[in-house]
């Protein structure tokens, strides 16, 4: 299985059982250009800090193969199988995975990234 097959915790790219306003992690603990691991309820994503006040929040669960893709920096990588996505738009930049990550909306409120 690539590591882009989506799991059963998203729905539409994002979390089913998430409302709106729920904080994903504080804005200050990313540095602008890098990323990080946070969660929604139970399901991992990962977090790009663009520019000061902007940020992009991807799924990083790839159930059933259970694998699940890690901040590195300006990419994001599959440990499982070695797919590297861009953090910026999510879309693959090394297979084998043939598609880009779920996307999750997100804003930023009050210095917290917070779904939307």
């Amino acid at each position: 299985t690539a590591c882009n097959s989506p799991g059963s915790a998203t729905s539409g790219g994002r979390p089913s059982s998430v409302s709106s306003g729920k904080k994903v992690v504080d804005l200050a603990s990313i540095q602008v250009g890098s990323s990080a691991s946070a969660s929604i309820g139970d399901a991992p994503v990962l977090v790009y800090r663009a520019a000061k006040d902007s940020v992009v929040c991807f799924s990083a669960n790839f159930a059933p193969s259970g694998c699940v893709v890690h901040p590195d920096g300006a990419k994001f990588a599959c440990p499982c199988h070695g797919s590297v996505f861009d953090a910026k738009t999510g879309k693959v930049l090394q297979g084998p995975a043939p598609q880009p990550l779920p996307r999750i909306q997100v804003t930023v409120t009050a210095g917290e990234v917070v779904t939307s």
